[in-house]
């Protein structure tokens, strides 16, 4: 059965529980109830998914792979 989506104490309360019943070992079921919570946080802020990678990188036109760039870093193909 799915988890329930949401950071508050209930919801993970109520996770942490789900999972126990479902036969998870006490730490196991706990480390799965936050990261659930951690990832609803990030998708409440726009963080999540694809979403959070796309436009973050410059893309290299010839091969379309992504990379970070910081300031000062030349862009491998890229013409100046």
């Amino acid at each position: 059965m799915p988890l329930k989506s949401g950071s508050s104490p209930e919801t993970i309360s109520s996770n942490i529980s789900q999972l126990r019943h479902e036969g998870y070992p006490e730490k196991q079921a706990v480390a799965i109830a936050y990261s659930n919570s951690r990832k609803a946080k990030d998708c409440d802020s726009g963080k999540c998914g694809m979403d959070a990678i796309v436009g973050q990188y410059p893309v290299h036109n010839a091969t379309g792979i992504q990379w970070p760039v910081t300031e000062g870093t030349e862009v491998p193909g890229s013409k100046k």
